[in-house]
């Protein structure tokens, strides 16, 4: 299997941590989708931190849901104050040409037209056509961007949501993100917006997907990296115990 390093304007759209004037290196690698079947999504080999959400990376599954200029919002649970450093995410097209997709972080947001601020929105100019293919992005120079906010189901952790458009289908027919099964907070619902929700796109309902071989609790395939301290490093929180408890030795 090859892997293809691109680097192209990886293009901030919205509010967060993350510098636009940064351009970010992300890889594409491409894979191949055997009669509809699940498959294996390759491994990150040099992941921009640890994995703190991901989706299930053994199988995923191809499915038509080509809605134009909509959104469809899928949402999920983390630790609250969870940095992201780097993110995957995976498409299919049979365009024969260059595609564009954008990626857009919520939270709080726990689905069924909640209400939620906008944390990040990318756009990814120029990614391969035809076939399987996950996108590596790396924030690490662009410092990255946090998912923190309220608990909106009662289970002590961030509820947030994403979506991955085709902002540019190419000559493709037949496209979408893949599909997994669902991480930590995930169900079979999503929520389908006229345009992006934080731009103003009309709810048009929460629905559930259809049943996928293999895959429980479809989601669009994510994986979201954390940055790993390195060794020896003193976290803030760490030098601020530190810090009351010479304090309070002094007394």
């Amino acid at each position: 299997m090859q892997k293809q390093l691109v680097l192209l304007p990886l293009v901030v759209l919205a509010a967060g941590s993350a510098r636009a004037d940064v351009v970010p290196a992300f890889s594409v690698t491409p894979f191949t989708l055997h009669n509809g079947d699940p498959v294996p999504v390759p491994q990150t080999l040099a992941a921009p931190g640890a994995i703190a959400w991901r989706t299930d990376v053994e199988n995923v599954y191809p499915q038509n849901v080509s809605v134009g200029d909509r959104q469809v919002l899928d949402w999920a649970d983390v630790a609250s104050g969870t940095q992201v450093s780097g993110f995957d995410i995976a498409y299919f097209t049979d365009s024969t040409t260059p595609v564009t997709l954008n990626v857009r972080f919520y939270s709080p947001d726990d689905g069924s037209r909640s209400p939620s601020t906008l944390v990040s929105a990318f756009t990814l100019p120029n990614l391969p056509g035809r076939g399987g293919h996950k996108v590596s992005i790396d924030l690490r120079e662009m410092f990255g961007f946090t998912i923190a906010g309220s608990d909106l189901d009662g289970d002590d952790l961030t509820d947030f949501a994403y979506s991955i458009s085709f902002v540019d289908a190419g000559t493709g027919s037949f496209y979408g993100p893949l599909f997994s099964s669902g991480g930590p907070g995930a169900t079979a619902e999503y929520d389908l917006y006229a345009g992006p929700k934080d731009s103003g796109g009309a709810y048009d309902g929460t629905f559930t997907y259809p049943a996928f071989p293999g895959i429980d609790t479809p989601q669009e395939f994510l994986r979201i990296y954390s940055p790993v301290p390195a060794p020896g490093a003193v976290t803030l929180a760490a030098l601020g115990a530190l810090t009351g408890l010479s304090r309070r030795t002094r007394r």
